[in-house]
């Protein structure tokens, strides 16, 4: 009876194993999770890309950019162009960081560089936000979130999704503390609807892409907002320079 048992517990291991190992160096939303955690946890170096959008269709303004960050030092540096609708993207503002302090400079050749918080109040979403990435949350919460996502589309990138897990009050929080939104009109806002995807290239393994759209009315006014973040390389950047004009002793 012993032995049996023994035997019983031996299969299961090797199931359980077989089964583990089947599921992570396949194609899936645990597997691909955790490749991009550990990716993302340990990398030295990221180069990202943002869009932030708020409108009605074609009359949607936001803005859009590109940021390269450090981990050791934590250096970053973004450039920021506001999205108009005829002339296109218009460069308006860089923003610098270097440990624990802030500087921008807007796109004005008399303007110079000015150690603190921008603050884009055409958008409320502010990018000096990317200046270092909070990895401070723990594996298991996000395979226990990957588990309740759906499954969308499928090609070079394989999307999962949410437009229903979040109560209202929970999802503007999460627009407060991820996107830094103005809590005061945050909490005015009535969403109306919203989607939250997860992007996996399944080339490298890893996160490309993260969008947040949402709807919310304004007295009867229905505005549509969007937020991308795309990863475009990790470790791909050795050193980020000062910028021309920013004393080298403020850093």
């Amino acid at each position: 009876m012993g032995k049996w048992f023994i035997r019983i517990i031996g299969v299961l291991l090797i199931v359980i194993i077989a089964s583990g190992l089947i599921l992570y160096f396949t194609d899936n939303r645990y597997s691909l999770s955790i490749k991009s955690y550990y990716a993302m946890k340990k990398a030295t170096s990221m180069d990202l890309s943002f869009e932030s959008k708020m409108g009605m269709g074609e009359n949607s303004i936001g803005i859009t950019g590109e940021t390269q960050l450090t981990t050791s030092p934590k250096v970053s540096m973004t450039e920021v162009s506001m999205i108009l609708p005829v002339l296109g993207n218009l460069n308006i503002m860089d923003v610098y960081t270097s440990e624990d302090k802030i500087f921008h400079k807007y796109n004005m050749s008399f303007l110079p560089w000015q150690e603190g918080m921008p603050i884009l109040q055409e958008d409320a979403f502010n990018p000096a936000m990317f200046g270092e990435l909070d990895m401070n949350v723990e594996l298991l919460d996000i395979l226990k979130f990957a588990s309740v996502l759906d499954k969308g589309s499928e090609g070079e990138l394989l999307e999962y999704y949410t437009t229903d897990f979040f109560t209202e009050e929970e999802f503007k929080a999460m627009l407060v503390s991820v996107l830094k939104l103005d809590e005061t009109q945050v909490k005015d806002w009535n969403i109306k609807a919203y989607k939250i995807s997860f992007a996996f290239n399944k080339e490298k393994k890893e996160l490309e892409r993260i969008s947040i759209a949402f709807d919310h009315d304004i007295s009867e006014v229905v505005l549509s907002n969007q937020f991308m973040l795309t990863l475009n390389e990790l470790n791909s950047i050795s050193d980020i320079p000062v910028p021309e004009g920013l004393p080298l002793s403020q850093p």
